[in-house]
């Protein structure tokens, strides 16, 4: 990254393997060893950016017009040449391709360079304000706009894919990814130096940074949480380095070997910043960052996974003690994802909290996250948190929830509220991290669809119309009695009751009383029992009642549709299921 205008170009791959210099010459160094690799003559001052493993894309500015160059690496043979109108620069690359404009950041162009240079329109709105690489090789720009706001885009297939609902500093003009590309920072122009970072799955602000300096440049590596910003008081002033670790909250002033004009960060076993001024680029070895696994202190702490074989009991069942907290929880610490926190920063990054009224609703966060999810299916992206006492976590909380069947749950309900009534299982996978206990959920097959929250068909995932009800907030439509104050010992598993012909209300307020839990009245008469008890069912679990079922419908097979409990069902006369005589009486 230059630091100034006629230096010359310095950039480090992705995979710390090379550095690579554009000054009278192009030149190569391997990172491990600092040798020259290879050399090349340059017609003038030029861009570098790495397109891939073995290609670097140069471009040499004319009057008038630009030479694009592809290279290979590491013998820095020339493959391809292309001539372009316009003054073009290098503004931000990703693997296989590279994003070029001219000086004034208009008519942006996407690159491609293998055995010859393809340039493609890109219709991003002019002029850009900033763009940086994103996770899953994609683009993120925002255009010097009134209503300025960043956007992902596929480079590949040259299209918008979602909008980021985040503030956007106003005189933005740097951007990049830091701590496993979880976090996004943004730099502004003018003369606070005002940088600021944001989690990127859900736009939250953690942290701002004001370096009271113009901001000349800054260099990381995504998957590190280190930044290194190049700061100047006035254009005439010698660059002051300062490295911020945005998780461990630490700000260092550097002190350099050289006056620099050009810098990039190199990660990996001898992390480095490497310097150029008028000679030959010079290493600075560089202590080692935060691991980056403590950003997991920003994303929602779910809880470890924890999969069932296949014929276990729910926790209902099997620790029935539990299950009146379980009942009447609204907010679980122990199984509702916690809401996610700032991470512990010194003074020197001082964190942001979440700003009450202005947080945006746990339900935008989820679209936005899902939208995100949707459009990269072939990589799991850290879900957003959402409040305790939401209809998500109480759902989570109440129905025993691990992580699997958890993260599915909201990705298939923030699909449904951004219009897509079903999730491919695929994506649903994925999203879990594609193991066996992932794709089971997905293809309905675990807790979700033996709970009635979510339905198979045809290769797509959805949550049930009970799921999606209580999740909306909407009220349940099963009448609910509320409990008394006794703390009697609620009865494990199904049972019968013999109910005569007392009213289904009236056996309904005697348990409520009796037992003090809430109770749901289960009333089945529909011509399809069985459809009908499995949704009553699931509503009243949502909504923490315990069900008390009456079904008056003797023919049809309606048993099966039974849970594991904890139930009551009312048996009335003589013709009454097998399975349901052998149950256990109240």
């Amino acid at each position: 990254m230059r630091l100034q205008a006629g230096a010359p170009d310095l950039a480090a791959s992705v995979d710390g393997a090379y550095v690579v210099c554009a000054g009278e010459r192009l030149t190569l160094y391997a990172q491990a060893t600092r040798a020259e690799l290879a050399s090349a003559p340059l017609d003038g001052p030029a861009d570098v950016a790495f397109v891939g493993a073995d290609r670097l894309l140069v471009v040499v500015p004319g009057d008038g017009r630009s030479q694009l160059c592809g290279y290979a690496l590491p013998s820095l043979e020339l493959v391809a040449t292309l001539e372009l109108e316009g003054r073009l620069r290098v503004v931000t690359a990703v693997p296989g391709r590279a994003l070029v404009a001219t000086e004034s950041l208009e008519q942006p162009r996407i690159v491609a360079l293998t055995t010859k240079i393809l340039v493609e329109s890109i219709p991003l709105r002019e002029p850009l304000l900033v763009a940086t690489a994103a996770p899953e090789d994609r683009l993120l720009a925002a255009s010097r706009t009134r209503d300025a706001q960043l956007e992902c885009w596929d480079p590949f297939l040259r299209r918008a894919l979602f909008r980021l609902n985040l503030p956007l500093l106003p005189r933005a003009q740097l951007a990049g990814f830091s701590a496993r590309r979880r976090l996004l920072w943004i730099a502004a122009a003018g003369p606070t130096g005002t940088l600021e970072v944001f989690r990127f799955s859900d736009g939250r602000l953690q942290a701002r940074v004001d370096l009271g300096a113009h901001i000349a440049g800054a260099a990381g590596h995504p998957e590190s949480p280190r930044l290194i910003v190049a700061t100047r008081p006035t254009e005439e002033a010698a660059v002051q380095l300062t490295e911020l670790d945005f998780v461990a909250g630490e700000r260092r002033e550097l002190t350099t070997p050289v006056a620099p004009r050009a810098m990039c960060v190199v990660e990996g076993a001898q992390p480095a910043l490497v310097l150029v001024d008028h000679g030959a680029p010079v290493w600075m070895a560089l202590g080692a960052a935060a691991t980056s696994d403590a950003i997991a202190a920003t994303t929602p702490a779910m809880p470890p996974a924890t999969p069932a074989p296949a014929k276990a009991a729910h926790p209902r069942v099997s620790n029935p003690a539990d299950w009146r907290g379980k009942l009447h929880a609204t907010r679980s610490a122990a199984t509702a994802p916690a809401s996610a926190s700032v991470p512990a920063t010194a003074p020197a990054i001082a964190p942001v909290a979440d700003a009450g009224e202005g947080a945006p609703h746990w339900r935008g966060s989820l679209c936005d996250w899902a939208e995100r999810q949707l459009a990269a299916p072939r990589r799991a992206l850290d879900p957003p948190s959402w409040p305790d006492d939401s209809p998500l976590a109480t759902t989570i909380a109440r129905l025993a929830l691990d992580d699997a069947p958890a993260r599915a749950l909201a990705l298939v309900y923030g699909a449904r509220l951004c219009g897509h009534a079903a999730v491919p299982a695929a994506t649903v996978a994925r999203a879990l991290d594609g193991d066996d206990a992932a794709w089971s959920e997905a293809l309905g097959h675990g807790l979700l669809a033996r709970l009635g929250l979510a339905r198979a068909h045809a290769g797509r995932l959805a949550p049930t119309t009970a799921a999606a009800r209580f999740l909306d907030g909407a009220p349940a439509r099963v009448p609910i009695l509320t409990g008394g104050a006794s703390d009697a010992e609620l009865p494990s598993g199904n049972r019968r009751l013999d109910g005569g012909i007392e009213r289904l209300a009236d056996l309904g307020a005697r348990l409520a009383e009796r037992y003090g839990y809430d109770v749901a009245l289960v009333h089945v008469d529909d011509k399809k029992p069985a459809r009908m008890l499995a949704w009553k069912l699931v509503e009243a679990r949502l909504h923490g009642a315990w069900p008390l079922i009456d079904v008056i419908i003797k023919a049809a097979p309606w048993a099966d549709a039974l849970d594991e409990g904890p139930s009551v069902v009312v048996v009335r006369g003589e013709e009454v299921p097998a399975a349901i005589a052998a149950l256990p009486p109240l």
